[in-house]
């Protein structure tokens, strides 16, 4: 019985804040993908691990200094938190206290501790012993980021001034407060060591800091699970905090903020030492070096360092990273290293900051539009690490006969990419700016690619240059495509349910069919190319010859069809449907002859069948991919996507099974 194994994946989900990790060797990476977490090597792109076990989206990602243990949390119903073994790769603890989502968590030093913190519509935080998964202390959150009345809050009044932050009231005595999700949630948790005495004395007691709605410093009596927490209030205007840390002599707390600046507190005094201006957006990432230097990466694509002088900040590098074809280090008039003068505006932001241990020469930055950094911290020099779509991947295909590339394109990013499946790298790119591919397919050495403005565009594969156009193919768009093997012709569907095939050499149309009254969703040909079975949303499939410009059958459907292909045998079809079944035809039949109803939890959006063995895979709106056999039996269902399956292909020798999605990833399976 045939299965998939996750081999590899292309991308990760760097829109979550610290969602990518370097572990102490300074080698190996940990990030998301979906349901999965992905150990890499930098240094070997064949040195993949994935740790499997969730069965939703993984929403939040930690890992201890140390190395030794990483955490994922998924978002939903079944709000789990798996803590890992590293080295081992292997679960240790299943952590099922939460009841929606988790929106942060952290490590103590050592990792003998997580905290982790609910979502806004879970409102709890619990601590964690990592020897027995048992629960150290927990906490009801309330609406303003106070402590529920069972928990002490401490407060601290020193009398107001401009340049001070102040410890909030206590938590409302009596009743529930009335709750609005939108304003609830802490956006960050990060532990400080341990507290400190009057005559600053360590304790046993261990400290760490929250954020959001307001900065609160808490106190863990490990012993007996109380919490007290401390809240700071600024005075000056309303901040949303979004990122915290601590300096390595444990006097001070940075907190980045919506606004796009940072503050320091003193943790002795609760007073507001500084605030410094980082950038033009909001502050998505932040890391504090054992030097006490700050590294900012900024909603508005940059990272930027500070030294501290005094108590004030002061800028020594900045970059633009989240645009990597612009970010050259040059002097600015101020006298620090800016971008450069280009005038480019990242479009993404710069997620996760992250360091091997304590080092201080070189971190490794992740940015939402799936990119990863090594940066110098010396002259910011960018090293690329990854780097893949930045936005959701709707096509991908493979040439005719070869198994070692393939190419993929989003209509979001306006990018076409070839992938060299032996090194996972990009061959060559091709982004054409607000113009939005839908579908490709190879013809020889090139790529033929519709788009929504109507034009199939031919791409060279090693170049990633435009050669040649057939303007004005499709009116309102181009929605299928399909080449012959021979490379001679192309056929395409449009957005009005129109058939056309284009003559490669000539450059020029050759037939054209009015199959459908809606748009083509998929176009497969005969190893004859001269026959072809379409499909579309107005719930009809209909078999031409278009070498004589006949319609041989018409099949109609009781749902939109939103995938077809053709078996080996070439005298079956299956088809998948917006109304979540698979369809089997006999081309010589004028009724199914099976339908699997509830195929998927979600409609089903696409479907590849094997070349020459008996399978086929299909893709969903509910995140997963599933195995088939012609008789109807489901033979697996395999997650790996947090977002929509929007396509899929087998390798011309059905090793291999590539699938992309609405998460920007492109993951490529074993087939066994």
């Amino acid at each position: 019985m045939s299965t998939l194994e996750l081999e590899h994946c292309i991308g990760g989900v760097y829109t979550i804040p610290k969602s990518l990790h370097l572990h102490p060797d300074g080698r190996q990476l940990a990030s998301i993908a979906g349901a999965s977490v992905v150990l890499s090597d930098i240094s070997d792109p064949h040195n993949q691990a994935f740790l499997q076990g969730h069965i939703g989206s993984i929403c939040c990602l930690a890992m201890s200094k140390n190395g030794k243990y990483i955490a994922s949390a998924q978002i939903g119903d079944d709000a789990d938190i798996f803590v890992w073994d590293f080295a081992e790769r292997k679960l240790l603890h299943k952590l099922s206290q939460h009841e929606h989502g988790i929106s942060c968590m952290a490590f103590t030093e050592e990792g003998r501790l997580l905290v982790t913190i609910g979502d806004q519509f879970d409102h709890r935080l619990f601590i964690w012993d990592m020897k027995t998964g048992n629960v150290v202390s927990n906490v009801q959150i309330l609406p303003n980021g106070t402590a529920s009345i069972h928990q002490e809050v401490i407060e601290r009044r020193p009398p107001p001034q401009p340049s001070r932050m102040t410890a909030s009231t206590a938590a409302p005595k009596g009743g529930n407060v009335g709750t609005n999700p939108a304003e609830i949630g802490f956006c960050d948790v990060q532990w400080g060591g341990h507290a400190r005495d009057i005559k600053r004395r360590e304790t046993s007691d261990l400290i760490f800091a929250t954020v959001g709605p307001n900065v609160s410093l808490w106190t863990l009596t490990p012993a007996t699970g109380e919490l007290k927490q401390e809240k700071f209030v600024h005075q000056q205007g309303i901040r949303h905090f979004t990122c915290v840390g601590f300096t390595s002599d444990g006097e001070k707390l940075i907190a980045g903020t919506s606004s796009g600046d940072f503050v320091a507190l003193i943790i002795r005094t609760l007073m507001l030492e500084s605030i410094t201006q980082a950038c033009s957006n909001q502050i998505r990432s932040l890391l504090v070096t054992p030097s006490g230097q700050v590294l900012t990466g900024g909603g508005d694509g940059t990272l930027t360092l500070f030294r501290p002088q005094g108590k004030q900040y002061i800028s020594q590098l900045k970059k633009q990273v989240g645009n990597y074809k612009d970010n050259a280090v040059s002097t600015g008039k101020d006298g620090i290293k800016g971008d450069g003068g280009s005038g480019v505006t990242a479009r993404y932001a710069v997620t996760s900051i992250t360091n091997a241990g304590n080092r201080e020469d070189k971190v490794l930055c992740a940015t939402a539009d799936g990119t990863v950094s090594q940066i110098e911290l010396n002259d910011f020099k960018q090293t690329l690490i990854q780097f893949s779509h930045s936005g959701p991947v709707s096509s991908v295909s493979f040439p005719f006969d070869v198994n070692d590339k393939f190419a993929t394109s989003s209509h979001d990013d306006d990018t076409i990419r070839v992938w060299d499946l032996s090194t996972y790298d990009a061959i060559s790119t091709c982004i054409l700016p607000r113009m939005h591919p839908s579908c490709n397919t190879w013809v020889g050495e090139c790529l033929a690619v519709g788009y929504t403005d109507g034009v199939i565009r031919f791409i060279d594969a090693l170049e990633g240059q435009v050669l040649w156009t057939l303007v004005d193919a499709h009116r309102n768009g181009c929605t299928a495509i399909q080449g012959s093997s021979d490379s001679a012709q192309i056929i395409s569907g449009g957005e009005l349910g129109e058939l056309r095939v284009w003559d490669v050499r000539k450059r020029k149309l050759q037939t054209h069919m009015k199959e459908h009254g809606q748009a083509v969703t998929n176009i497969k040909l005969f190893a004859d190319n001269k026959h072809a079975v379409s499909g579309s949303k107005d719930r009809s499939m209909s078999c031409v010859d278009f070498s004589v410009e006949r319609r041989l059958s018409t099949f109609k459907t009781r749902a939109s069809i939103n995938g077809l292909t053709l078996l080996p045998d070439e005298k079956r079809v299956v088809t998948v449907h917006s109304d979540r079944s698979i369809v089997y035809w006999d081309l010589s039949m004028a009724d199914p002859i099976r339908i699997v109803n509830d195929a998927h939890s979600e409609q089903l959006t696409s479907v590849a069948s094997a070349h020459d063995i008996d399978l086929f895979a299909t893709g969903s709106v509910d995140h997963t991919v599933k195995l088939w056999n012609s008789d109807g039996k489901n033979l697996g269902e395999f997650r790996g996507h947090s977002g929509v399956v929007n396509n899929l292909v087998f390798s011309p020798d059905d090793k291999q099974l590539i699938t992309v999605g609405d998460d920007g990833n492109v993951l490529v399976w074993n087939v066994f």
